[in-house]
């Protein structure tokens, strides 16, 4: 089996729209209302556009399973990422974390922070930060998880 990231473009805006509306990244957002194709285009649009942001695609095998956003802050990087339903609870959302890291060390060569922001009814975002070693701290309406890769 092949894993990879890949850079995401605009031949993706679909299948990361089919992502967002599916209904538990919908629960699991901190913005749970379904998104509109033209509110999603734009925003889409715009972060394809950003010089301060990034999606990746992961693939296995040639089939896309997942995604993960970056947000590029003053000293470290906002992350948001989801899976396909289809690959949920088969440990892709650890191992997209893993693939993550590698790929801002090795081909972006950042010393930084990575940031995730997940509600605490996120069992599953929950269990793949920790099991790559991030850091919690607890809010009231959510959890922060921070690894410093400095």
């Amino acid at each position: 089996m092949k894993i990879s990231l890949e850079k995401a473009d605009f031949s993706h805006l679909s299948l990361v729209y089919v992502w967002a509306n599916d209904p538990q990244t919908r629960k699991s957002s901190f913005n749970t209302e379904e998104i509109s194709l033209e509110d999603h285009t734009k925003w889409y649009t715009e972060k394809m556009e950003s010089s301060t942001c990034e999606i990746l695609i992961m693939y296995t095998d040639e089939i896309p399973v997942g995604q993960i956003r970056a947000e590029y802050e003053v000293d470290h990087l906002l992350i948001s990422y989801s899976i396909d339903k289809t690959y949920r609870g088969q440990g892709y959302g650890k191992l997209l974390l893993k693939l993550f890291e590698e790929y801002i060390m090795t081909e972006k060569d950042l010393k930084t922070t990575i940031v995730g922001k997940v509600k605490y009814d996120n069992i599953p975002s929950i269990k793949a930060f920790e099991a790559n070693g991030y850091v919690r701290q607890e809010y009231e309406d959510h959890i922060v998880f921070a690894k410093s890769l400095k």
